[in-house]
């Protein structure tokens, strides 16, 4: 199957996926109803009713934020797959998410505000990469940065639950283990722009070292024969 007829049938899969997502929630509510609130957002003189107002300010930004976030994450499979020739990787290979975890829980600066989690989100996986990136030093082998990497998430994760678990408070632990979970509620579309543009850099950097990236597949040895960069390239990627 060609890969444009294959891109095609995903996009209609995903049409479906997003106008059914509309439709359910607490309150199902009809196509022709949501049709009509999607139109309504183009007209500013027009009179917004409680659908329309589920529909364009609850469950349109969560469902926006929702697409940015599954395509984030496939872009960074991507890249960890890349790095580590391996076709199960994810973003816990190099303890990345376990680190980001770990920083959010010990807790942050209120002054930060609404940015609060995404920074020491942000440096909790900054620190991680910079251990696993000193232990496996000189390195080009991606088997040592999988096993560290793998133990990295391993220690982060099991600080993560002394602190949880170590909480004096039963209502504690409960909220935060149903935030390790996940959940997009909340979510409003002041929320949108900045991880449209986490995503876009993403996108725009894979376009532009597409080749490296599929001559690093074939190999460190090769990858290097060939003229590439092998560890700059991976640190770029693991950065």
């Amino acid at each position: 199957m060609q890969t444009s007829i294959k891109a095609l049938i995903l996009c209609v899969i995903l049409c479906i996926s997003l106008v059914t997502a509309l439709q359910f929630g607490s309150t199902f509510i009809p196509l022709e109803q949501i049709i009509h609130a999607l139109m309504s957002m183009a007209d500013p003189n027009a009179t917004a009713t409680m659908t329309d107002t589920i529909i364009t300010d609850i469950r349109l930004p969560r469902l926006i934020y929702s697409v940015l976030t599954g395509i984030g994450l496939s872009l960074v499979g991507l890249l960890m797959q890349t790095v580590t020739r391996n076709a199960l990787a994810d973003p816990y290979v190099l303890g990345v998410s376990s680190g980001a975890v770990f920083a959010i829980i010990m807790g942050g600066l209120p002054l930060l505000g609404a940015y609060n989690t995404p920074v020491f989100a942000a440096l909790g996986a900054a620190l991680s990469i910079i251990l696993v990136l000193l232990c496996v030093g000189k390195s080009n082998s991606p088997v040592k940065l999988i096993l560290i990497g793998m133990g990295m998430t391993g220690i982060f994760s099991a600080l993560t639950m002394m602190i949880i678990y170590g909480a004096k408070h039963e209502a504690q632990v409960r909220s935060a283990m149903f935030w390790l979970l996940g959940s997009f509620a909340g979510i409003q579309w002041g929320d949108l722009p900045l991880t449209a543009i986490i995503v876009t850099l993403f996108m725009l950097y894979i376009y532009l070292f597409n080749q490296d990236l599929d001559v690093l597949l074939l190999g460190n040895h090769e990858a290097a024969q060939m003229g590439l960069s092998v560890k700059q390239l991976q640190l770029s990627i693991v950065i």
